[in-house]
């Protein structure tokens, strides 16, 4: 008795149809990655899981949830609260925050970052890391920093140092994406820790530091996109003024 089999492609094409959507149309042989939890003074708590090709980043302080796929070079942002979602390419990724740091004068990204002599750094959440420094001169005013609030102002001398995690690798796209969520540059790792020293009252500040760290495996559940309504803009997914953080920041300067 013959026995009708369905075509190799049929079998495929039933299998895509069904399959739960998924930022990557391919699968990695199941490597570990890290699990990050950190606060940072403008983005508060953020939840990030760092893979090879993957990114994933919650932040429940501004209502978003980042993932992102190296391979396919898609970042999708998408937020539980407004059933928004938006897909851009790694290099169009934007945090709002970033634009405003730069016309406040505190924009990382934009100095010049080195290596000191003894590049070693402290152990931050269990990992080693590596240093790197960079300073500026800024204006300064009254009651407050970087031009946010009007007043008498000063210039004063900032020493920024941020520590980056040795062990932890992902990639290039990722890390861009990464840095341009902590408004930090790309120093080809990932960022565990900064501060900055100020000259006039030698008071150091940290922006950023990570409360815990830990290897964990893959999950696939971390790379589905929910099927909300997809805009154009990311504006549209989270804005800055969502959770009120400049309010916060500027009330601890």
């Amino acid at each position: 008795m013959n026995i009708l089999r369905p075509p190799i492609f049929s079998v495929a094409l039933i299998i895509s149809v069904y399959a739960p959507s998924s930022i990557a149309a391919t699968t990695d042989a199941n490597p570990k990655g890290w699990l990050l939890n950190q606060k940072h003074t403008a983005n508060g708590e953020q939840t990030i899981y760092v893979f090879p090709q993957r990114l994933r980043i919650e932040n429940k302080h501004l209502g978003l949830t980042i993932v992102g796929d190296a391979q396919t070079g898609k970042v999708w942002l998408f937020n539980d609260n407004r059933k928004l979602s938006c897909c851009v390419n790694w290099n169009k990724f934007e945090h709002n925050f970033a634009k405003i740091m730069q016309m406040g004068g505190e924009s990382l990204p934009h100095f010049k970052w080195v290596k000191p002599k003894d590049p070693k750094g402290p152990t931050v959440a269990g990992l080693t890391t590596t240093k790197f420094i960079s300073s500026d001169e800024k204006l300064y005013f009254g009651g407050g920093g970087g031009g946010f609030i009007s007043g008498g102002g000063k210039k004063i001398r900032v020493d920024y140092t941020i520590y980056v995690a040795d062990k932890i690798q992902t990639s290039p796209r990722m890390l861009k994406v990464l840095a341009e969520m902590q408004t930090a540059p790309n120093l080809g790792g990932i960022p565990l820790q900064e501060i900055s020293h100020y000259s006039d009252t030698n008071k150091k500040r940290m922006f950023l530091r990570t409360l815990s760290a830990k290897q964990i495996p893959n999950d696939k559940k971390l790379w589905e996109i929910p099927k909300y309504k997809q805009v154009a803009k990311q504006n549209d997914v989270a804005s800055v003024t969502d959770a009120g953080f400049l309010e916060d920041m500027v009330s601890e300067w």
